[in-house]
């Protein structure tokens, strides 16, 4: 699957899209707290994969590669996700 085959995949409910960048501001705090220790708090935004209703996976795009940060199976619960639904 290519990018461009990505980011056109549809059905998110607010986006219009399943797979898209995440601002990091909009990550927890505890998630914000991470990319600085592992040396990653100079992005701007992750990349959320859509996997399931409640998973998603999220990671650094750099050019055509994906380096995966997290695997999230709570995307439903905000005490537990790393991007927390708006309410």
């Amino acid at each position: 699957m290519t990018w461009a085959e990505i980011s056109q995949a549809a059905g998110g409910r607010r986006h219009g899209n399943n797979h898209h960048f995440v601002n990091v501001e909009d990550l927890t705090r505890k998630a914000q707290k991470r990319l600085s220790e592992i040396r990653q708090d100079d992005i701007d935004a992750i990349f959320s994969f859509r996997l399931t209703a409640r998973t998603r996976i999220y990671g650094i795009r750099e050019s055509r590669i994906f380096k995966l940060l997290w695997y999230d199976p709570f995307h439903a619960d905000n005490r537990k996700a790393v991007v927390p639904i708006s309410t």
